[in-house]
């Protein structure tokens, strides 16, 4: 195995035990979401500014769609972070990806909590 792909191995092996519960999850997700709006007519909501933080989950889920269903089945997310000569800096960007992910989802996820409390 060369150098390049070294650092994808380990991915793929992660991948391929939980690609299948993280496209589930995230369809459930994405169901139960569309369901809760349609049944509680909600859908007027997603225009008023003191309803941002739907608007920004259902961009965050959007997010996590377009990875799951998209970017890692054509390979995209493999050749941009991994195509690096070094390993180890695309294991770095893999970490920086995922980093900007969670902080993202702390802030939806507190604006949220925070419109909840009437802030």
């Amino acid at each position: 195995m060369d150098s390049r792909n070294r650092g994808i191995t380990p991915l793929a092996a992660v991948v391929r035990r939980f690609a299948p519960q993280a496209r589930i999850a995230i369809l459930l997700g994405g169901l139960s979401g569309g369901y809760l709006l349609w049944n509680t007519g909600l859908w007027h909501v997603l225009d008023q500014p003191a309803f941002g933080w739907l608007d920004a989950m259902i961009g965050y889920w959007l997010i996590f769609a377009l990875l799951v269903f998209v970017i890692e089945p054509l390979g995209i997310m493999q050749h941009h972070v991994f195509a690096a000569e070094d390993p180890a800096r695309g294991w770095r960007r893999f970490q920086a990806m995922h980093s900007v992910l969670l902080g993202l989802g702390i802030v939806v996820v507190a604006a949220a909590a925070a419109n909840g409390h009437g802030f």
